[in-house]
């Protein structure tokens, strides 16, 4: 079991946009890290979007892919906002694919797409 890394970074205000970024990888002994993390800059930060970095998640389990689906939800509940992935290796873009995420959740290939798909 890896310790997360997980950072984050205001890309943009207003409206706010923060960036958190998450490595190497997210299993069952580590995922409830990553959730705490996750729902603490949000109480923190208050963005209205979320821009998701996966570029070096190398590794997510199934506990994860729903934190996905969770976050996506509470970032349009709390401040009307997206939450946007991007930087998937294609291990994870076929994963999302193959249980059918990826209709669900806003992926981008790079940052600059992110920022583009939330606006302004």
């Amino acid at each position: 079991m890896a310790t997360p890394i997980l950072n984050k970074q205001v890309l943009r205000d207003p409206p706010k946009v923060v960036c958190v970024s998450i490595a190497p990888e997210v299993d069952a002994g580590n995922v409830r890290t990553v959730e705490d993390y996750f729902e603490d800059m949000l109480e923190k930060e208050k963005p209205r979007d979320v821009l998701l970095d996966l570029t070096n998640l190398v590794f997510g389990c199934s506990g994860f892919l729903g934190c996905l689906v969770y976050w996506k939800e509470e970032v349009r509940k709390k401040a009307g906002g997206t939450l946007v992935l991007f930087g998937l290796r294609s291990e994870l873009a076929s994963i999302l694919r193959l249980t059918a995420l990826d209709r669900h959740l806003t992926i981008r290939p790079d940052q600059q797409g992110a920022l583009e798909a939330v606006g302004s």
